[in-house]
């Protein structure tokens, strides 16, 4: 075969990495390609400019005494001059320059009731959208995407309180809220060329929830916080073949949480002392859209998967510790604990790697997951002049 070599060293030991480098070279053999010039691989030049032009206006008028009315709105304008440019031996050199202009308008309406000067509930209608753009020429030449995608937009409509009991010792907060996507960007990637993968808009989305925010003084050296968030979000279509009407959207947890405890010490070796504790945890979440399909199924509604668990971070919990001391010579000194409990905790789990995991026979490749780090020590100094 002309214009191809095959170097194979003869003392290559018995080892995993050498199996995995000889399993590559018949992996790669069968998908073999020929260059047209041996000193050139890919090449991607892209340049993109972005100018912004945005008004935008709130007024409030206070209909009562304890009715307040407030309306915005925000009208803004992109300009972007695009260049990308390719160099690839596979295909003649490409490049493609563009210019494109778009405006939107988003709007918000909320109505508040001052039910004292220490409780007030409000109902919000808010707006937003995120930017449309390009896909990759040759992604959309394929026909795996089109060669644009449109802007998403928001709706969200939201009910909450915010109030102050006990003089002010205890403040909770909390909000019920509705957000409902329009032509959701999502991004997509394909099996049969490496360039095929781009941006599409998958149709509509809902995310249905409540955040719960709590602050407690319980005394003059002791505050506690807390938050809790639970929602349910699903796709309401199925024009994109990884999505499926009803089916989970991904990093989204039903439910997560955090708590945090401050107390105050002072007068403590010569200055004022704290010592800081907060804790979180969060319930499973699929990290990629390709790996909810067909997989998502939660039928005692507990957080948990009950079925197939490729792709899926599982719940987990993270705590620190810190102890401080302020001087009244401007020098602080802090001891932190991270990981408190050295938990192997697994925030995100990649299925990228798995066809090739399983193709060299090496499991470690397969469901690669990002650690939180070990339990850590640190010592911090600090000194103000």
């Amino acid at each position: 075969m002309t214009g191809m070599q095959v170097l194979v060293h003869e003392n290559l030991a018995d080892t995993p990495s050498a199996a995995a480098a000889s399993g590559y070279v018949a992996y790669n053999q069968l998908d073999a390609k020929y260059l047209s010039d041996p000193n050139v691989s890919y090449a991607n030049i892209f340049e993109r400019t972005v100018q912004q032009t945005a008004l935008f206006a709130e007024v409030s008028y206070d209909i009562s005494d304890q009715f307040t009315l407030r309306v915005g709105s925000r009208w803004s304008e992109y300009k972007r001059d695009t260049s990308d440019a390719f160099y690839y031996p596979f295909k003649l050199d490409e490049s493609e320059n563009t210019r494109s202009k778009v405006d939107d308008s988003i709007h918000k309406v909320a109505l508040q009731y001052q039910i004292d000067d220490d409780r007030m509930v409000y109902a919000l209608y808010s707006q937003g959208f995120r930017l449309g753009g390009q896909n990759g020429p040759r992604a959309a030449a394929s026909g795996f995407v089109n060669r644009t995608y449109e802007s998403d937009t928001l709706d969200n409509y939201e009910l909450g309180i915010k109030s102050q009991w006990f003089d002010n010792r205890l403040q909770v907060n909390s909000q019920l809220f509705h957000m409902v996507w329009s032509d959701y960007q999502t991004n997509i990637s394909g099996d049969d060329n490496w360039y095929d993968h781009g941006t599409v808009n998958a149709g509509d989305a809902e995310v249905t929830g409540l955040e719960l925010d709590i602050a407690l003084q319980a005394s003059e050296n002791l505050k506690i916080k807390a938050n809790v968030f639970f929602a349910r979000s699903e796709f309401k279509d199925s024009i994109v073949d990884d999505i499926e009407a009803g089916m989970r959207m991904p990093n989204s947890p039903k439910y997560k949480g955090w708590l945090s405890i401050n107390y105050d010490i002072p007068d403590l070796f010569g200055g004022d002392a704290w010592v800081y504790f907060e804790t979180s945890y969060q319930a499973e979440s699929w990290n990629e859209i390709y790996n909810i399909p067909g997989k998502d199924d939660d039928d005692d509604n507990d957080g948990d998967n009950d079925g197939v668990t490729e792709g899926l971070s599982k719940p987990y919990s993270v705590s620190s510790l810190s102890f401080g001391v302020d001087m009244p010579n401007d020098l602080s000194v802090t001891l932190l604990l991270d990981n408190v409990f050295d938990k192997a905790t697994s925030t995100y789990v990649s299925t990228g790697n798995n066809d090739d995991a399983d193709a060299f026979g090496d499991s470690r490749w397969h469901n690669t997951q990002s650690f939180e780090r070990p339990r850590t020590f640190w010592v911090t100094l600090r000194k103000d002049f």
